[in-house]
């Protein structure tokens, strides 16, 4: 290989890092968009989990200590 092979080689490698390190960022744009668009809807649920102590209950469940 020659040193424009080498070049060449270094500089698509460097363009596949890019186009991943995008990829993940518009991931997590998505991500952060479907929360935006959801809040309400996971602010109401943990209100309402939260009022009747089921939460609370199904936590004490799980690490073994039941009410």
């Amino acid at each position: 290989m020659n040193g424009v092979d080498e070049n060449a080689y270094s500089r698509v490698e460097g363009l596949m890092v890019e186009q991943k390190r995008t990829s993940c960022y518009d991931f997590m744009e998505q991500f952060c968009d479907c929360i935006v668009k959801h809040i309400s809807v996971m602010q109401k649920q943990r209100n309402e989990v939260g009022s009747d102590g089921c939460w609370k209950r199904a936590r004490m469940h799980w690490i073994g200590r039941d009410e």
